[in-house]
Order: C-alpha cells, then sequence, then structure tokens
C-alpha cells in the first residue's frame, strides 16, 4: 500500500527514505510469517537503517515515534539476527507496533 507513494515522491527526498524503511519493515513481517529467514534478515536490516536515517533528521516523523519503533524492532528483530543462523528465532515480542501521534502528523 505504501509502494505507489515511495515511487511518486522524488529520489532524495526524506519521505522516500521513510516509506523505503516502511516498506522493507513490512516485507520482513511477510518473510517471517512464512519462515523464509534469510530474507526476512536481510529486509529487517535494512528496513532498520533506513528509519534509523530518517529518527537521526526527524522524529517523531509523519506522527510515528520513530524512536521507538527503533528501539521495537531492536527488541524484535534480535532472534532473527543471532548467529545460529539456520535455527528458528524464539520471538521474545509478539508483534511490532507504530506508535502514532495524530497531532504531530
Amino acid at each position: 500500500a505504501w509502494e505507489p507513494l515511495w515511487l511518486a515522491s522524488p529520489k532524495r527526498d526524506l519521505k522516500r527514505t521513510f516509506l523505503l524503511g516502511l516498506i522493507q519493515n513490512t516485507a520482513a513481517q511477510l518473510k517471517i510469517v512464512t519462515a523464509q529467514w534469510g530474507p526476512a534478515r536481510t529486509l529487517s536490516q535494512r528496513a532498520l537503517h533506513y528509519l534509523e536515517l530518517v529518527r537521526t533528521l526527524e522524529t517523531p516523523y509523519m506522527g510515528l515515534d520513530l524512536t521507538q519503533l527503533v528501539a521495537d524492532m531492536l527488541v524484535y528483530y534480535e532472534p532473527l539476527w543471532q548467529p545460529a543462523r539456520h535455527a528458528t528465532p524464539q520471538w521474545g515480542m509478539s508483534a511490532l507496533r507504530l506508535h502514532v501521534d495524530l497531532n504531530k502528523m
């Protein structure tokens, strides 16, 4: 649902980076559901990278508390990023939640 907005955004726009982070995070979630650990690992690391770039410039961004999201991603994806790459990750956190403040949009 975010891809049309991402494609329509100018190449070096902060919004484009933000949307790419959300898209990569969503794709990582899908790969986790389908137990595709390698792609989930890569996508989640890319998502964190893009969202961290935006967070360092502006938070909240478009109402989303990126500091909280990045912190939650570090906890949520930690089992996936462990060195035992062939083991099934054991999740300590059941889901990622987006913390949005509509007054800061």
